[in-house]
């Protein structure tokens, strides 16, 4: 059942554990996110789709098994990736990409689904460390079966449309992945603070304007003069 899929759980500073966070939440959450921030650069579609992508391999029976195990029902060592012992997620979400999506739009996606905990990888072992690039990860996930039929479904409905301009040479192409890529971590980070730590997430965006943190500061330098100069 998807309702019994999860991304994070976490424990409450009493020690009881609080409401798991659903993964159908989480990758529905972080696609709204990504699509929102890929759209100021006219690519939308491509941020939601790297959102829903991005965490499909923690439906995996072998991850919600490691996620609800290893760390007791907790989150703060399940939900890390590219560390020594962990289990993998995001791979899956990468060749889930390239699969549905093909490799044209699929592979440019992978890269950022793959990287959206440790970082951009290279494409082959000529390039850097074999076993971290997504040559050789690609190739060792061969099995995508265990993945929930429902998170498939909302993948292949999701599939990126054109990109939205043609790229005069390889790095108009890399500077528009870094972006794809930043926008994803962006919204994989705000969608799980908001269940992680709602207070801290609750005051993103309710800053003042920059106008009033001048009043304030002019108020404050002021204040300072006269009491400095009285």
């Amino acid at each position: 059942m998807v309702e019994e899929l999860i991304a994070h759980v976490k424990k409450n500073n009493n020690g009881s554990w609080q409401q798991p966070h659903p993964l159908m939440d989480h990758l529905t959450g972080t696609a709204a996110l990504a699509e929102q921030f890929s759209a100021k650069f006219e690519s939308a579609s491509w941020g939601k789709a790297a959102g829903f992508c991005h965490d499909a391999g923690k439906s995996l029976i072998e991850w919600q098994q490691y996620l609800k195990l290893q760390s007791g029902y907790g989150y703060d060592d399940a939900h890390l990736e590219g560390q020594y012992g962990k289990k993998q997620h995001a791979i899956y979400g990468a060749k889930l990409a390239e699969q549905l999506y093909g490799k044209a739009y699929g592979r440019l996606l992978a890269y950022c689904i793959s990287g959206h905990h440790a970082g951009l990888p290279d494409w082959s072992a000529a390039e850097g460390s074999a076993k971290a690039s997504l040559e050789f990860r690609l190739k060792q996930c061969k099995d995508l079966t265990g993945i929930f039929e429902g998170i498939i479904e909302k993948v292949n409905t999701s599939k990126p449309d054109q990109p939205p301009w043609r790229f005069d040479d390889g790095l108009d192409l890399s500077l528009w992945v870094r972006m794809i890529f930043s926008c994803l971590v962006d919204a994989d980070f705000l969608d799980t603070e908001a269940y992680m730590e709602p207070d801290k997430s609750d005051l993103r965006g309710k800053h003042l304007s920059l106008s009033e943190y001048l009043n304030a500061f002019n108020k404050y330098i002021t204040n300072l003069v006269v009491y400095f100069f009285q």
